[in-house]
Parts: C-alpha cells; structure tokens; sequence
C-alpha cells in the first residue's frame, strides 16, 4: 500500500511540475495556475512521495529482520531435532 501511494503522489507531482513548467492551455483559468498553488501542490506531493516511500522501506527493514529472526530459530530447532 505504501508502494501504491508514493506511486501516486510521484505522478501527482510530475503532474504539477509539467504545469508549472509549460502552462498548458487548458490550465489557462485554472486554480492551479496560481503561483502559490502550484507550489503547494510540488511541495505536498513532494513530501508525501518522500514519506510513503521512506515507510514502504522501514516495513521492509522489519520484514526482513522477523524473517531472519524466524529462519535462526527455524534452523536452531532443526539442529536440536537432529541430536
């Protein structure tokens, strides 16, 4: 889910930069054009990018570190079995 969100924060961010950078004509009146807008919009997006993916990494470090918890007792059991 975190992966999902960075995701779709990155393309919202994307998508305000290209129109902060070109304009396009269909933004013309649009409540986007406005400079203090368009800046909230990179800045959140930005920010919300940087924190979903920070959290998809720290719940990656947690999986990986149960995992090698439960394979060292998984194999310490196996050891006991054999004797």
């Amino acid at each position: 889910m975190s992966r999902m969100n960075a995701l779709n924060s990155f393309v919202v961010f994307l998508m305000a930069l290209y129109s902060r950078t070109f304009e396009p004509a269909i933004l013309e009146n649009s409540l986007i054009r406005k400079p203090h807008v368009s800046f909230l919009v990179l800045f959140v997006s930005l920010l919300g990018t940087l924190m979903f993916a920070f959290e998809f990494y720290q719940r990656q470090c947690w999986f990986g570190d149960i995992v090698l918890k439960i394979s060292a007792s998984l194999s310490r059991l196996e050891k006991d079995e054999r004797s």
